[in-house]
């Protein structure tokens, strides 16, 4: 028990010092590439912070404990899209949004949803199912990636030094993130550990706590991103990221074993997150300027998701 405790704080300590240098990195990739920060943060930042989600995917289905990769899945993408939003939000109004691209991942980050709630819908993940996930993620992605603007000129002088320095940022991108993941890794096992011992079902268990500490990455990344006025990265990596537990995340897992669920919130918590991503999707695609309200508002959408898990 005390052991679990303190590997939740060193944890914790080790995403908070990290996560700020995976922004750095990351946004200096993107200015020597001239690639839009939206698309690092979708691609790079977005599934390596996932990674947690993924391995969960994997370990559950071959324990047969598929409520364990649903709640992850679907209460992960529930906190990010409104609980992590919304702290950043909070920290400081977003300005100057791109809507025409926030427009087209927000879209597509509900289709990856609407996939999620069908597939769930049915009590079983089949192999079949698996598989069609895993392809619709890079179906997904690619359509992203031939869409989004990728334009992006720095000053002459910044693009030299950018440049010159973008395999040290590359190699130093990874490390952290990696670093990031173990984080989120360990801090995930000590919350599980915790749980059990209280005989909490498996989904409310990974719903929330194994929900909201896989997306402490993105919460420690986002806070960090929009402190540096890097709104981009903060939409690539939430959205990009709900696209990854969706689909990818969610069918690895059961590639390898089929997953059965039991757990009576399942349909209409995978139905609730269709609704959130739309709406956060309208407020932030309709809007030059977000301001520190609205956060209050992402924040009472994910709090109106509790009353959901009691079936």
């Amino acid at each position: 028990m005390i052991f679990e405790f303190f590997s939740m704080l060193l944890s914790a300590f080790l995403l908070a010092y990290l996560s700020p240098k995976v922004v750095n990195y990351a946004s200096a990739i993107a200015k020597a590439s001239k690639i839009s920060p939206l698309i690092i943060g979708m691609l790079v930042i977005g599934i390596g912070t996932s990674i947690p989600e993924i391995s969960n995917s994997l370990i559950s289905s071959v324990l047969g404990h598929g409520d364990i990769n649903v709640g992850d899945t679907i209460g992960s993408s529930i906190s990010q899209i409104t609980l992590v939003l919304g702290i950043c939000v909070l920290i400081d109004g977003f300005t100057n949004i791109k809507r025409d691209d926030i427009l087209v991942l927000g879209l597509s980050t509900v289709l990856a949803s609407v996939l999620c709630a069908v597939v769930v819908a049915k009590n079983a993940i089949t192999r079949l199912d698996g598989f069609l996930l895993v392809i619709s993620y890079f179906a997904i992605i690619t359509v992203l990636r031939n869409y989004i603007k990728k334009g992006y000129f720095p000053l002459e002088t910044e693009e030299r030094v950018f440049e010159a320095k973008k395999k040290l940022y590359a190699f130093k991108l990874i490390i952290t993130t990696l670093g990031v993941v173990f984080g989120s890794y360990v801090l995930v096992s000590s919350v599980i550990s915790l749980s059990r011992t209280l005989n909490i079902p498996e989904f409310i268990i990974s719903f929330v706590a194994v929900g909201i500490s896989t997306s402490l990455p993105e919460i420690v990344i986002g806070v960090s991103a929009v402190r540096q006025k890097e709104y981009e990265l903060v939409f690539g990596d939430i959205f990009g990221s709900n696209i990854v537990d969706t689909t990818l995340s969610l069918g690895f897992g059961p590639i390898i074993a089929p997953n059965y669920l039991y757990d009576n919130a399942i349909r209409a918590t995978s139905c609730y997150l269709i609704l959130v991503t739309f709406i956060v999707t309208l407020i932030f695609a309709t809007r030059q300027r977000v301001s520190k309200k609205w956060g209050f508002l992402l924040l009472g959408l994910y709090l109106a998701s509790m009353p959901l898990l009691i079936q």
